[in-house]
């Protein structure tokens, strides 16, 4: 029995932030400065989101975290989105997830002065 190949991962697509919203419904960066690899959408998880109502807006892969759950929110420069599916890839040095992003139902505006690191809902 051979071993399963494992692939070598790189993010150089750019960088992003995570962020979810507080009790208070205001949004919390939980995690900045994360690097992306952009990757190639399929016909089946584009096919299978717009069954459920959703459209695949990007699909990024980050090195492995918790904090991606869905619902939670990404940041890529001025661009929002919302994760609409977080998938363990196991077989990657480092490990890694695939984030399946979604335009949000709400954008965040980011008042940085009135609340801090924080922001409110728009």
């Amino acid at each position: 029995m051979g071993k399963k190949a494992v692939k070598f991962e790189t993010f150089l697509d750019g960088i992003c932030s995570f962020w979810q919203l507080g009790e208070d419904k205001r949004p919390v960066k939980v995690l900045d400065g994360i690097r992306f690899q952009r990757r190639v959408i399929g016909m089946k998880r584009n096919f299978l989101a717009q069954q459920s109502g959703y459209n695949v807006e990007l699909l990024i892969r980050v090195p492995k975290t918790d904090v991606a759950v869905k619902g939670s929110f990404v940041v890529i420069g001025e661009n929002q989105f919302q994760i609409l599916q977080a998938q363990t890839i196991p077989d990657t040095i480092p490990k890694c997830t695939d984030l399946t992003l979604t335009q949000p139902d709400i954008l965040l505006e980011f008042d940085q002065e009135a609340a801090g690191a924080g922001g409110r809902l728009r």
